[in-house]
């Protein structure tokens, strides 16, 4: 018997990397934290981001939040670590 199922449908990031795209464009000044996505973007004023876990992901956001004027969260951020217990 197996006691842990893990069912996974991986974001494409498609909808953030849009997003940080069309901000550029209309003249923003943007930073895009990401994780694990195959979208790329390649604009003059994008400061991008990578991160590995969603904890990173938290502590980067709150580090730059602190300096935004808007802030668009548009990602699906799912991982988990195991409780060991004895």
């Amino acid at each position: 018997m197996n006691p842990v199922r893990f069912l996974e449908n991986r974001s494409s990031g498609k909808m953030g990397f849009s997003l940080a795209k069309a901000s550029a464009q209309l003249g923003a000044e943007v930073t895009i934290i990401y994780s694990l996505v195959k979208e790329t973007i390649e604009k003059k004023g994008v400061r991008k981001i990578p991160v590995t876990s969603a904890e990173e992901m938290l502590n980067k956001s709150l580090k730059y939040f602190r300096k935004c004027d808007v802030l668009i969260m548009a990602a699906a951020v799912s991982d988990y670590k195991a409780v060991l217990q004895f």
